[in-house]
Order: C-alpha cells, then structure tokens, then sequence
C-alpha cells in the first residue's frame, strides 16, 4: 500500500539492519563478535526464538576468540548464510511450517548464496561494500512495486 516505505526498508533499512547482524562479526574482531551478540540476545529476548542458535553461534564464536583459537572462516560463512536464509523464511507468511517444512530450503536457498556472496563481499571489501551490495540487491528485487498492473 505504500511502495515508497517499502522501497526504504528494503533498500536502506533491511541492509543496515541484517549486515551489521549478520556480517559485522566477520571480522572476528572481540568488540565486533560481542555487539553482534548484543543484538542477536536482545531479538531472543524480544521472543524472536529462531536467533537462538544464532545466539549459541556467536557464543562459540567468542569461545574461540577468548580462547585465542581461529575459528574457520568457511564455516563462520556457512553459518552466517544459513541463518540469513532462515530469518527470510517470515517473507512468505502463508506457508503452514508444520505442514510444508520441505519447501523450506527450496524458497531460502537464493538468500543462503546471497548471504555467501555478500560474506565474501565483506571479507574483501569492508562492511559497506557488503551493504551497498545487499540494498541494490533488494531495490532492484523491489523495481516490480513500481511496474504497472
């Protein structure tokens, strides 16, 4: 009902909001990984329970970096891309979960290889490249909001 807010989100706001939740750890910096875990702890207590494994994730995260271990850089992406492909499982509201769980690798599996594109973006280019990346992504999906009926 109102193209230009939507358009907002999804260009501006999505891909602040997910980059820094999803990608701002990559950096496997101590403050970095802490921040992240910050905002995943705060959506669990706001009863966002799927940011519970993400939560346990970080947390291993910070296990290795308090431990002065490396975490492998090819799983933190793999993880990473998997929990974005999940929380973009609430895009399609009218699938009964339950019922229809087999569908759901099928509908996420473009946003697990965008989160891998852009994890590899923010490895090598910096945090803005990979939101820069993720907000033309989402306007250029978004285009179809403006076409005529």
């Amino acid at each position: 009902d109102k193209p230009y807010l939507l358009l907002f989100v999804a260009v501006i706001l999505a891909p602040l909001i997910e980059e820094l939740l999803f990608r701002y750890h990559q950096n496997r910096k101590y403050l970095s990984i802490m921040l992240t875990l910050m905002v995943a702890a705060t959506l669990v207590s706001l009863e966002v329970y799927s940011f519970v494994l993400y939560v346990i994730y970080l947390l291993a995260l910070l296990g290795f970096k308090i431990l002065k271990k490396d975490f492998p850089i090819y799983l933190m992406v793999y993880f990473t891309s998997g929990f974005f492909a999940l929380v973009h499982l609430t895009n399609f509201e009218e699938v009964d979960w339950w019922a229809d769980f087999y569908w759901a690798p099928l509908l996420v599996f473009s946003q697990f290889v965008g989160g891998m594109i852009q994890s590899f973006i923010r490895l090598h280019e910096g945090l803005f490249k990979a939101m820069l990346y993720h907000g033309m992504w989402n306007g250029l999906l978004s285009l179809s909001l403006f076409l005529p009926e």
